[in-house]
């Protein structure tokens, strides 16, 4: 099935728009494998930890990176030439005899963290790999057969005074043969004494000076695992380094980074040894966790590829000495707030909560006493730029997610004082009795470019306050907190009425950016994340016309290859110059689920062919600028980048998207939509491993099966207690044909029991330890009856439901008559 196909029509597309930058790689198995080369790609990105590097369509470097403990302005250290291979950057070639070749790669595998690649040459085959370890690149040389027996060895070329990056605030000294680390040594040293202006920005207003680290030597040795000469040239124009012949038939050079002479010198003389060595645990790690993941097949190689390798792309960007701290790009940024907490979700979904729990206790250790949690990180894990207050709440929609996903409440209640930090801060900037809270837009980095003034209300920034008002009501009463969970819960019965009173736009049908915290006049922008949908409840702000609202997003948010941030005749449209007349990857959460609300089935489609796309040039990018209506002709803005964002927000979109799988405290719900086959293999929840399978056609269900057992037809809830046995099968079958008795769609943080049906009637038993809707499927002109006494409740002629508030704890009795 290709999707991209499927999908030009309805994402405006033109047959032809294709075929100045057309890759062509092969997604046979989960790595991407190039049949030569890089498979027509421009370049790759590739990182590990701290460290990330760059590799051309020459199969030359062009790029390393290293974020030790230097300031933010100073990660790149070498750059080689994108345009051609005459600048040597570290170029490794193999020696036969008197002679030197340059390794033409086939079958590239382009994993996270480098290439592997064969070669012939001269009558000898070769594998040839490019590897990142956390502190160190590996440029390996294996011979795979070599019948004339001849004599290998491995050669490097490096322009040094070309190569390297020079600064104003940096001084370099240049490699020198280091006899304890066995190894060509240089240093780097970083100064930033007077740290930089960050207040620009609205939304940096107050923060005049922000000091980063002031002055760091960053060591650097250049070795290789057998015996070398070296030779320069007149006055350091290149450096030749030549290994002795291979005695065991493969030899690598590297490069480590490390921040102390004694540091690099342990670190090189291991490496001499060992390198190969962990260079084969890195590949083996990396198949292992393949298979401890959940093996997701959606019937679209090239997307079967992407949904696996997106949690491995985000494992290369932690950086393993500071657990919980995850660097925003593959190829770029350190470490950011929001960025930072996206992988909160998915890592969960990709088997790895602990890493989850890491992330929480990371943000609870860094928050500032009176700033919160940092927006930007120094590389010394200091708060560079401050966060709004009210989109600080994001800690706690992750928290929640983590909380729905694995039961455990001891990390609640151990990173508690947190979200009531957050919540004390949003408390002190409430605007009079909406229960909004005012700050500057999270999004875009220069707010003012949409009119706001520093005050203002942001749409995005309360979107997540109120799904953290609705995950604290539940959490504070799990953690004994009953009037924090009273207070919550008020707070955000209050915040839903006037989010939709002086945040959405009647005429349009959709949410604007922000409104004044004066007088409530509104700035008429349209944003792509007007809601950041992190957690079930955000369905709840959008319960008042998802059809106009998924209707607008599609017309006027829609393009080619991308959901744009705003409306091409939204006034701010490119008011920046950057982020306004481009994508947001993390906005896509918000249309998907518009779809899924609506049934449509063409905006899943659409989007599937976005990130299949992207995944055919090896990206996910941190955004797209299709200012051009075929600016899709040249690929990608930024080829071979992989952003921390768009790969959590992708990855999470297979469950909650093409899955239709929504999960609280409660259980997992299904919304069926589409024709999208979904398979899922291996998915660790609350302990329990899944397997799970959605077939057929269709937004009913025709059957759900739990271990072969068909479950009660009148709700679309799987309970976690409903999971007993260390392995389960879930089988979902949909179809066009609507059940002949209403349904219970959504019941988001309460527990659906005692479910019966017949013909015409409903009957079910809803109990909450917290206030909630009970969403209904049913036709038009329905009797409802709450604990036995008449309910009048419109129903929703677009999406065919009506909704019942819980607005209690303890237990309801339902009956439902059509």
């Amino acid at each position: 099935m290709n999707i991209d196909d499927r999908t030009r029509r309805y994402s405006h597309a033109k047959d032809g728009q294709e075929g100045l930058a057309n890759p062509g790689l092969r997604f046979n198995e989960p790595t991407p494998i190039a049949p030569e080369g890089l498979g027509g790609l421009i370049r790759d990105h590739f990182s590990n930890g701290r460290l990330f590097a760059t590799v051309g369509w020459h199969q030359g470097l062009v790029n390393i990176s290293y974020w030790g403990r230097q300031h933010l302005g100073g990660p790149a250290f070498f750059q080689g030439s994108l345009e051609g291979a005459w600048t040597k950057l570290f170029r490794s070639c193999a020696g036969l005899g008197d002679k030197r070749y340059y390794l033409s790669l086939s079958d590239t595998r382009l994993y996270p963290f480098g290439l592997s690649g064969n070669s012939h040459v001269a009558g000898v085959d070769f594998k040839q790999e490019i590897l990142l370890l956390p502190d160190a690149l590996v440029q390996r040389f294996r011979v795979l057969r070599n019948p004339k027996k001849l004599p290998v060895f491995i050669e490097m070329f490096h322009q040094e005074h070309i190569c390297r990056v020079n600064r104003a605030n940096r001084t370099w000294s240049d490699f020198a043969l280091n006899v304890r680390a066995r190894a060509m040594v240089c240093r780097c040293t970083d100064t930033n004494p007077n740290g930089n202006r960050v207040d620009q920005s609205l939304a940096q207003q107050g923060m005049v000076m922000a000091r980063d680290v002031a002055r760091a030597t960053t060591w650097i040795g250049l070795g290789c695992n057998s015996p070398i000469r070296s030779r320069p040239t007149h006055q350091g124009f290149k450096l030749y380094l030549t290994s002795k012949p291979m005695a065991q038939g493969e030899a690598c050079f590297f490069v480590v980074f490390a921040e102390s002479q004694e540091e690099l010198e342990r670190r090189t003389r291991y490496l001499s040894a060992h390198a190969l060595r962990e260079c084969d645990a890195l590949i083996a790690n990396y198949q292992q966790r393949l298979t401890q993941r959940p093996r997701i097949d959606v019937g679209n190689k090239v997307l079967n590829s992407a949904l696996a390798q997106y949690p491995e792309a985000i494992h290369f960007m932690k950086i393993p000495d500071r657990p919980g701290a995850v660097r925003a790009t593959q190829a770029g940024y350190f470490v950011w707030g929001w960025d930072g907490m996206m992988p909160m979700v998915p890592c969960t979904l990709a088997n790895e909560p602990d890493y989850t729990a890491a992330i929480l206790r990371f943000f609870q250790e860094t928050c500032h006493p009176k700033l919160g949690l940092p927006h930007q990180f120094t590389t010394a894990f200091t708060l560079k730029l401050k966060a709004p207050i009210p989109a600080q709440s994001q800690y706690i929609t992750g928290l929640y997610q983590y909380l729905a996903t694995t039961g455990n409440l001891a990390l609640a209640r151990e990173v508690l004082p947190t979200c009531k930090f957050i919540l004390d801060q949003c408390r002190k900037n409430l605007v009079r009795d909406t229960g909004l809270v005012a700050g500057s837009a999270l999004w875009p980095d220069f707010p003012e470019a949409m009119e706001e003034n520093g005050h203002d209300i942001s749409s995005l920034n309360n979107s997540l306050v109120y799904q953290a008002l609705r995950a604290m009501e539940y959490i504070a009463l799990a953690c004994s907190r009953p009037a924090l969970a009273k207070e919550c819960r008020n707070w955000a019965v209050q915040l839903r009425a006037s989010f939709v009173k002086y945040l959405f736009d009647q005429e349009h049908g959709y949410f604007i950016s922000s409104c004044s915290s004066r007088n409530f006049s509104p700035r008429k922008h349209y944003c792509c994340q007007a809601i950041l949908w992190l957690t079930p409840f955000a369905r709840e702000l959008v319960a008042h016309d998802p059809e106009r609202i998924a209707a607008f997003m599609n017309r006027h948010l829609r393009s080619a290859r991308c959901l744009l941030s705003l409306p091409r005749w939204d006034t701010a449209w490119m008011a920046d110059g950057n982020q306004l007349g481009s994508s947001f990857p993390a906005a896509d959460s918000f249309y998907l689920n518009m779809q899924k609300i609506t049934a449509n089935t063409r905006g899943l489609k659409a989007w599937l062919g976005d990130l299949q796309w992207f995944w055919q040039y090896h990206t996910a990018p941190e955004a797209f600028t299709p200012e051009a209506e075929n600016e899709n002709l040249f690929g990608p803005d930024n080829h071979g980048c992989k952003q921390l964002q768009a790969l959590s927000t992708w990855y999470a979109g297979l469950y909650n998207g093409a899955a239709g799988m929504d999960f609280d405290h409660e259980g997992i719900t299904f919304t069926p939509w589409g024709d999208i086959p979904v398979n899922i293999r291996g998915l660790v929840l609350r302990g329990k491993r899944l397997d799970i399978t959605i077939a057929g056609t269709g937004e009913h269900i025709k059957t759900l099966q739990l271990n072969g057992r068909t479950l009660p037809a009148g709700s679309r809830k799987i309970a976690w207690n409903m999971l007993r046995s260390p392995y389960s099968k879930l089988e979902l079958l949909r179809t066009h044909q609507p059940p002949k008795h209403p349904v219970i769609v959504r019941a988001d943080g309460l527990a659906i029991t005692q479910v019966s049906t017949k013909p015409g009637h409903l009957a079910a038993s809803v109990t909450g330890a917290m206030s909630g809707e009970i969403i209904i499927q049913t036709q038009a002109g329905a009797k409802v009856m709450v604990d036995g006494e008449a309910f009048p409740q419109a129903r929703a002629s677009a999406t065919g439901t009506l909704g019942v508030p819980f607005g209690r704890t303890g237990t309801m009795t339902l009956h439902i008559l059509q």
